[in-house]
């Protein structure tokens, strides 16, 4: 387990920018949400305007293939508050994913997700955080995805927030 500290985390942002995977990385270090919450992630489910989603849904693979699940718990379905930076991001990201759809037509798979492969099809989270994995190496840094809710969480205890 590692966590990030604000430097290192800036210095990730940075690196990954202009990729694919730059927006599920800020949501995922400055929410603390799971990889397959992330993925799982509709647009119905963000308020833009309210700063927040609702976590409802998480992707897991099966022997059927990859299908949604609910949390178990009451405490996994929860409001999560988006700082202005995700929102941000999330506004171009919105822009970008309507461009691929456009340029995809027919093909395009519209489920709704956030995080999408390009074709619109959900984005299996051994193939993201293998991506993931590959990219970061490239650039130097060596985290497992799960590693980024660590690093949330580390960077609410150095700010007093209460666990």
């Amino acid at each position: 387990m590692k966590a990030l500290d604000e430097r290192q985390l800036l210095s990730l942002f940075a690196a990954i920018r202009q990729t694919r995977h730059y927006v599920a990385v800020l949501l995922a270090a400055l929410t603390g949400m799971r990889l397959g919450e992330i993925l799982a992630l509709k647009w119905s489910d963000i308020d833009l305007d309210c700063r927040e989603c609702q976590v409802v849904r998480s992707v897991q693979k099966t022997d059927e293939g990859l299908s949604f699940k609910t949390p178990k718990t009451r405490r996994g379905r929860r409001t999560v508050l988006l700082p202005d930076l995700a929102v941000k991001a999330l506004k171009v990201h919105r822009a970008q994913q309507n461009e691929e759809r456009l340029l995809m037509g027919p093909g395009y798979q519209d489920l709704d997700l956030v995080f999408a492969r390009p074709d619109g099809s959900i984005w299996p989270p051994m193939q993201f955080s293998g991506d993931f994995r590959r990219l970061i190496r490239r650039r130097g840094f060596n985290i497992r995805f799960h590693d980024l809710r660590h690093t949330h969480a580390s960077q609410l205890l150095k700010a007093g927030v209460p666990i």
